[in-house]
């Protein structure tokens, strides 16, 4: 199974397709707070990041992004994560030394 089919599975949804690009899921909390879940690819720099974060009406009535510093890494999750990775070739040493 390949990492896009593996991402979808768990929710996520890829939104970008360069060398930077991510996979977001979105949901919906308790008090109606639409949450969302990054993980963020860059290929450059052969490294990925992932963040949550949500939207929140502030006083003026607009929205204002609060931001957490993780996702939970679940075991699916992280296969999908290692299966993104070697799509991308960046454990070949040899595509590596090329690029």
């Amino acid at each position: 199974m390949n990492a896009k089919t593996m991402f979808e599975k768990l929710g996520y949804k890829l939104i970008g397709t360069s060398s930077l690009f991510q996979y977001r899921k979105e949901y919906n909390d308790a008090w109606d707070r639409l949450h969302y879940e990054d993980i963020i690819f860059n290929n450059n720099l052969k490294g990925y990041i992932t963040l949550a974060w949500y939207n929140e009406l502030n006083d003026k009535g607009t929205f204002k992004n609060k931001s957490y510093d993780a996702i939970y890494i679940t075991i699916e999750l992280n296969k999908a994560i290692q299966q993104q990775i070697k799509e991308l070739g960046w454990l070949d040493a040899k595509k590596g030394l090329e690029e």
